[in-house]
């Protein structure tokens, strides 16, 4: 508990992830630049029932990943994402993935200010997974040149995504699918 990473460099490290973090409370991560792992940058995870909750990812620059550049699943609550950049991720021998991805049971988070672009999937991607995710706010957050679309929502209610810049996304800036009550 009353985690901090600060000021981290990770690169080309033969494990699955750059950062991995599950069941943690009052977890910051913040101003960690990750390059070149073999799977996702930063993974936070309430996986195996113990959940995480108070995870604030903060000013990190993720790059060029196999995998999503950050990702929160599986029963992640109370999580801030704000002012990151996430580029070039997801390697399309791999199936590709997004720059930053909200999945499966998320619960109160707030993405903000946050810069996606060049991956092979989506900038921002907030899917339930079969599992909604609830109370998302997606605000303020610039994404571009993305292989699909700039911003994806599946599977989330209760939520509100505004004042977002898409641009220059292969498919579509924003796509909204299975969801409701998002503003």
């Amino acid at each position: 508990d009353g985690n901090r990473l600060n000021n981290i460099r990770q690169s080309n490290t033969s494990k699955q992830n750059g950062m991995y973090f599950s069941g943690c409370i009052n977890l910051d991560i913040e101003n960690c630049y990750v390059y070149r792992t073999v799977e996702s940058g930063i993974q936070v995870t309430g996986r195996d029932g113990t959940p995480s909750s108070n995870v604030k990812l903060l000013d990190n620059i993720v790059d060029d990943t196999w995998a999503e550049g950050i990702v929160a699943f599986d029963g992640v609550s109370n999580l801030t994402v704000y002012r990151n950049t996430s580029s070039r991720n997801g390697e399309l021998a791999n199936g590709g993935y997004s720059g930053i991805t909200i999945l499966r049971n998320i619960t109160n988070a707030d993405i903000q200010y946050n810069i996606t672009f060049s991956n092979t999937i989506d900038g921002l991607a907030i899917d339930g997974g079969g599992l909604q995710n609830k109370n998302i706010t997606a605000k303020n957050n610039i994404s571009y040149s993305n292989r699909m679309a700039g911003i994806a929502l599946h599977g989330t209610i209760d939520s509100e995504i505004t004042y977002n810049e898409c641009y220059d996304n292969l498919l579509d800036g924003m796509f909204i699918g299975d969801s409701s009550d998002s503003d």
